[in-house]
């Protein structure tokens, strides 16, 4: 579930839940630029039914209201590769998310449109939630068998340590997997 926690009310006040917000999410993420509030893997408002490939969000700077209509820009999209969303990333105006097979990027269009999805890699898994890591626009991450960089293309990062880092991983034990700077 999603809560709220006031500042405002003073530190022992506690956070409440956003009764608006989807039901089950697996993953949340705030776009800073245009601010939306993401629930990524979430139940859908009309079936009642989890789908851990949709994507919802509230309407701008309104994190009470997560149905779409003419007159807000709330909204949601399914992703048709992978499984399951495993993670996200914010870098340069965009949000990078990770299935489980495939990487894609969110943009953001306006209109009632709102926001678009793109491919950008297949057959590319990241290793954990947290193997990604952005720097200066560019998003360095570690997959199943490789690391990669994102700076507008996906691409192989050459590494003079991949084989000794892959030959070593204890895969049982990947989700450990974390990315820092």
């Amino acid at each position: 579930a999603m809560y709220w926690w006031d500042r405002g009310t003073g530190q022992t006040s506690r956070a409440i839940e956003l009764n608006n917000a989807p039901e089950n999410i697996n993953y949340m993420i705030i776009s800073q630029r245009d601010r939306h509030i993401f629930a990524l893997g979430c139940t859908d408002e009309f079936s009642g039914m989890f789908d851990p490939l949709l994507i919802r969000w509230c309407s701008q700077e309104d994190f009470n209201d997560w149905t779409p209509t003419s007159t807000n820009t709330a909204g949601d999209l399914r992703l048709f590769r992978g499984s399951f969303i495993q993670a996200a990333i914010r870098t340069r105006g965009e949000i990078l998310l990770f299935t489980n097979v495939s990487v894609h990027q969110i943009n953001y269009l306006g209109g009632l449109t709102v926001y678009g999805i793109q491919t950008v890699g297949e057959n590319v898994s990241i290793l954990s939630p947290n193997a990604a890591i952005e720097v200066d626009y560019r998003v360095f991450f570690m997959a199943e068998s490789d690391f990669y960089i994102y700076d507008g293309i996906l691409r192989t990062l050459p590494s003079t340590v991949r084989n000794r880092v892959y030959e070593n991983l204890t895969i049982s034990q990947k989700e450990k997997v974390f990315s820092g700077l």
